[in-house]
Order: structure tokens, then sequence, then C-alpha cells
């Protein structure tokens, strides 16, 4: 996977995550600014922060796989997995190690720190995270 992308693991394969202009376009019409995301992320009722997890997993997904396509045409193409297979293969569990996978990208895709507030439920040091989670 390129320096550009962070990879997320599902159902035992990584797929590679981007945060692109057209991502960053799609997210703020959506959501608004980036920077509000993480805020709506953990303050939203826990049904709707699956939804936007599961929607940013797919986006994100979807453009490093595009860009994997593009660069290594020589290679199998990657199709990302759908909302749908993720809902499959998370679990509720995983939702805190998946907004980390997400912020990890965002803070690789706009080459700076990203602002997040610890939330108390971060895995320690050690621990296993989204990109080697179950599935």
């Amino acid at each position: 996977m390129e320096e550009r992308s962070v990879p997320c693991r599902v159902a035992g394969k990584d797929y590679p995550m981007a945060l692109t202009l057209r991502a960053t376009k799609t997210i703020t019409e959506r959501f608004g600014e980036l920077e509000a995301l993480g805020d709506k992320l953990r303050t939203a009722p826990f049904g709707e922060q699956l939804d936007m997890v599961l929607w940013l997993l797919s986006l994100l997904m979807a453009e490093g796989c595009a860009q994997e396509n593009f660069l290594h045409p020589e290679q199998p193409q990657l199709t990302p997995p759908t909302q749908e297979i993720l809902e499959l293969f998370f679990t509720p569990g995983d939702l805190v190690g998946l907004r980390d996978v997400i912020f990890r990208c965002m803070t690789v895709g706009l080459g700076r720190e990203v602002q997040t507030e610890d939330d108390g439920k971060n895995p320690e040091a050690g621990q296993e995270t989204a990109s080697s989670m179950p599935g």
C-alpha cells in the first residue's frame, strides 16, 4: 500500500483507505467541516455513529482501492467491500478501533495532525488496532 493510504483489515484481508480530494468533497457535503467530524463520530447516538463509520469506511476504502488499481494495473484489481459486507464482519465492539483507523487515514491524507479527544476507550499501547482486527 502506498504511503498516502492506511490499511483496514476486513475478513482477513487488508484494504487501503485514502482521503482523496473527491472523498473530502463528499465528506464535507454530508457532514460539514472535517474538523467537526470527530465530534460527530463521538457524540451522535450509537446507531448514527455506526452508520457514519460504515459510510466513511466504505468511501475511504473505495478511494484507496481506486488508487491502488490505477497505480498497479498489472496486479489483480481490488474491489472494496460494500457497506453490507462491513456490517457482516465488524461488531459493535469494533467501533472505537474503526474510528481510530478513520482518523489515521484522515491524518495521512491531510498531511497534518487531526485533533481528536481521548474518550478513554482507545486501545492501550501494544493492543491490536483496527488494521489488525478480526474479520
